[in-house]
């Protein structure tokens, strides 16, 4: 959402404010005020939750890739958000997560290069290409933006051929079709789990109804390695 509000001396403020993250830009002159782009989200959900790994401590999770499919109608990518709702994992360096655009290009969403054993802390994660909060292992749910790249895929066979392609690969071009979403673990003996997860783009006019995939939900009890704790 973007308010533009005329002030004195022919000085503009924008008010932009995208799932939370506000920021106030000083413009001069109403011209450029005008030029600037405004964006509408447009939301579509996918429930079905995604075991990490299928099976077993490593590996690919399932289902892989979860997809959720735009309309033809969706304008272009203005802008990005993922959020990740339930999302939880008992070694946050162990997850990578790359979406995939319907033409093919690659963002990296979750990705924590530096060792750590620190958990991923159950709850909702937004990645957004608006926000420049890095994440960092066994921080809060909130909040954060896009990694740059998604380094435990290196040399995976079974994973997207290319993480790294950039947000620039994706903005401008069409939302429509089907957005993938990648989740892999890269080491042996922990587990977590997402509950489901939704994808906002920004586009240049208001989108019809939002829908929701309704599938059935897979539900897999966890067991926490060394706390003899489940998470259902």
């Amino acid at each position: 959402l973007s308010v533009c509000l005329s002030v004195a001396s022919g000085r503009h403020l924008l008010w932009k404010m995208w799932l939370g993250v506000v920021a106030w830009l000083t413009l001069e002159g109403a011209a450029l005020c005008q030029e600037t782009a405004s964006f509408f989200p447009h939301t579509q959900s996918q429930i079905q939750s995604i075991a990490i790994p299928a099976s077993g401590t490593s590996g690919i999770a399932s289902p892989y890739p979860s997809t959720i499919t735009f309309p033809a109608d969706t304008g272009v990518v203005l802008a990005v958000n993922v959020t990740l709702y339930g999302f939880f994992h008992t070694a946050a360096y162990d997850v990578s997560i790359a979406l995939q655009a319907p033409g093919g290009a690659y963002i990296c969403v979750f990705n924590t290069p530096v060792s750590s054993s620190n958990d991923v802390l159950l709850g909702t994660y937004t990645f957004t290409s608006q926000s420049t909060t890095i994440y960092t292992p066994g921080g809060s749910p909130g909040v954060y933006q896009f990694p740059s790249s998604c380094s435990h895929y290196s040399g995976q066979t079974s994973t997207p051929v290319d993480t790294s392609t950039g947000l620039s690969s994706i903005l401008s071009n069409t939302g429509a079709g089907d957005w993938r979403l990648y989740v892999y673990d890269q080491d042996r003996n922990d587990l977590g789990i997402i509950g489901g997860w939704s994808l906002t783009l920004g586009v240049p006019s208001p989108p019809a109804t939002s829908t929701v995939i309704v599938t059935q939900t897979q539900i897999r009890r966890i067991s926490i390695p060394g706390s003899g704790k489940f998470l259902t």
